[in-house]
This record gives structure tokens, C-alpha cells and sequence, in this order.
């Protein structure tokens, strides 16, 4: 035999054995569940004159594969409105690994760690290669899972007088994201002894990240309210409510909802 040369069948028993090792990482143990809502953010640089936030609805397979639709914010480099397609895999040894599919050029890797029993992430990087929002580089970020919006909410909304009345909501979200990685609510809203709305039902709405936008509809009047909820989904914060229609048409405030 030629020195320097291995057998046909050793040589392919090698080749086997190395591609099993560049996957037992990956397929070690029992992967996490991250399916959800989330957000990524991080910090002003110099290279990014404010902080990048990036909301995605992550939805995981049975096998530790994972595809997520996201959508950039606090950048020039690509539209918020863009629908970045990204996959990749979570593994029993505590690794994330996401790619995304080419947007004005640029590839988006995010690398994380997941804790041993948790689904949280740590240590988590977002790394721009090549095209439009290449000066971006990597960043670390910090990662937040959103629970979904699933209960009854009391509190108050204020209007521009600063009267306040008291406002009940129940509430259900979606859990799988749409094909823009954006989650939807469903349910009703109470307004007691109100004369514009008693018990509206909720025809449009969007969450995303901490964001949400709920439109409720009673006969020919909206009243749409906007803002953010905190990562446990107990408290809804209002900062704008409008009503469009009716015989309250152009009121508007601000408000705060509690989980029951």
C-alpha cells in the first residue's frame, strides 16, 4: 500500500465518524422549547448611534429545529418593515445557533447559550455579515421571552380630562406566529356604565416584542389602544387610546391594566 494512503473502508469510517462529531453537539440531549415571542436588544455603539432592537416569533420543532421571522429596529441599514427569514437549531448541551436568509445583503447569525432546565437565553450575539448593515459587526444582546397575553386585565383608562373609568379585558394570543413573526389577540373588553362601549369585541390586533395594538369594535365605533406589556404579561400599559366613531368619536388617553 502506497505510504500515506488508508484503506477504502477506514478512510470512510473516518469521514463517518467526523461528521458525527461536528453533530453530537448539536443533537445532545433534548433541546428547549423556545418557541414565543422575543426581543433582542442592544446597547448604543459606536457603530450604531442607538440601541438595535430586533423582535422575533421563534417556533420550534420536535428535533431542536427552529425557524423565526424578525424585524429590525433602530437601523437605517433595512426597513423595520422587513420580514427577515431566519433558522437554525437549539440543543440538549445548552447552544443556539440561528442564521438568516440574505436581506439587502447582509447575513444575521445570533448565537446564544440556554441555561441547563431553563428556555431562557444567555450570552446571546447578533452578528452582521456583508451587505447593507455589514458596519454593524457583532453585538452582544440581551434577550427577553415574552409570555403571551392569556387572562382577564381590570384597571383604568384616563382620558384628556383626566377622568379615569374602569376598563376589564379578557384576553387570548396566539401560540405560533404569523408569517411575519408577529402574534394576534382574540376576547372582549367590559366598560361599565359607559355611554360609548360596554362590551366591545376586539377585531384587530398585533404583538410584537413588549408591543401591542388592540382594536375593539361596537356598532360603529373603534376604540384602538396601543403600548407595551412587561415580560410576564401581567401589566398592560397603555400610552395612547383612541375612539374613532360614535358618539365619543376623537376621545383619547392613556391607561394601565393589571392581570387578575
Amino acid at each position: 500500500m502506497p505510504k500515506g494512503f488508508l484503506p477504502g473502508s477506514l478512510c470512510l469510517a473516518l469521514i463517518a465518524l467526523s461528521f458525527a462529531g461536528c453533530n453530537a453537539t448539536r443533537m445532545t440531549g433534548t433541546a428547549a422549547n423556545l418557541t414565543g415571542n422575543w426581543s433582542f436588544t442592544t446597547q448604543a455603539n459606536t457603530t450604531s448611534a442607538s440601541a438595535l432592537t430586533m423582535n422575533a416569533g421563534l417556533s420550534t420543532q420536535a428535533n431542536g429545529q427552529i425557524t423565526a421571522v424578525a424585524h429590525l429596529i433602530g437601523t437605517t441599514c433595512v426597513s423595520a418593515n422587513t420580514a427577515i427569514q431566519m433558522s437554525g437549531w437549539a440543543n440538549g448541551s445548552g447552544e443556539l445557533l440561528l442564521t438568516s436568509q440574505p436581506f439587502n445583503g447582509t447575513t444575521l447569525t445570533i448565537k446564544g447559550e440556554i441555561p441547563a432546565g431553563s428556555s431562557k437565553l444567555t450570552n446571546t450575539t447578533m452578528t452582521f455579515t456583508g451587505g447593507s448593515c455589514s458596519a454593524l459587526g457583532a453585538q452582544p444582546a440581551t434577550s427577553t421571552q415574552f409570555s403571551q397575553i392569556n387572562n382577564t386585565y381590570t384597571g383604568n383608562f384616563t382620558d384628556q380630562d383626566g377622568t379615569a373609568f374602569p376598563v376589564s379585558a379578557t384576553l387570548t394570543q396566539t401560540t405560533q406566529p404569523d408569517a411575519n413573526g408577529q402574534f394576534h389577540l382574540s376576547g372582549s373588553a367590559t366598560f361599565p356604565n359607559n355611554p360609548c362601549f360596554t362590551q366591545p369585541i376586539v377585531t384587530d390586533s398585533l404583538v410584537t416584542g413588549e408591543n401591542l395594538s388592540t382594536t375593539y369594535a361596537q356598532g360603529n365605533a373603534t376604540i384602538t389602544a396601543v403600548g407595551t406589556f412587561n415580560a410576564d404579561a401581567t401589566q398592560l400599559t397603555v400610552t395612547n387610546w383612541q375612539v374613532a366613531g360614535g358618539m365619543c368619536d376623537g376621545a383619547h388617553g392613556t391607561g394601565l391594566l393589571t392581570q387578575q
